[in-house]
């Protein structure tokens, strides 16, 4: 299979397998709900089938709506998240914790190795 990359305002997504993407956000933006939109409308006239995402977090700045909805779309069964530091952790379990409070199940886990996060996602997709 061809391997695609697509550009969005705030990130560069690129098709691993079938089922599997990769998204590497740009520097120095903060996920807030314009973004949102513009990835729910990127997924929904790209699948029509589940897919699993692999997400590189840098320093992933999140406005309270991105946090509140970082991995809702309905076709992504699963997110490996990708982290460089034991800092970035802390900041994601709280994200994770927001969405647990407000009620959204989110099939998720933390990675630190790439390999491992890809075969996860391959496995729960």
């Amino acid at each position: 299979m061809l391997m695609r990359t697509y550009s969005l305002s705030f990130c560069e997504i690129k098709q691993l397998s079938e089922n599997v993407f990769e998204a590497i956000e740009h520097e120095d933006v903060v996920i807030d709900g314009p973004c949102v939109t513009e990835s729910w409308n990127f997924w929904n006239k790209l699948r029509t089938e589940p897919f699993g995402l692999l997400v590189h977090c840098s320093d992933l700045p999140l406005s309270f709506v991105g946090a509140q909805k970082i991995g809702d779309h309905p076709l992504q069964l699963c997110t490996a998240l990708l982290l460089k530091n034991e800092d970035q952790k802390e900041k994601i379990d709280l994200v994770m914790d927001i969405k647990q409070e407000i009620g959204t199940p989110i099939h998720h886990k933390l990675f630190y190795d790439r390999p491992e996060a890809l075969k996860w996602l391959e496995e729960n997709v």
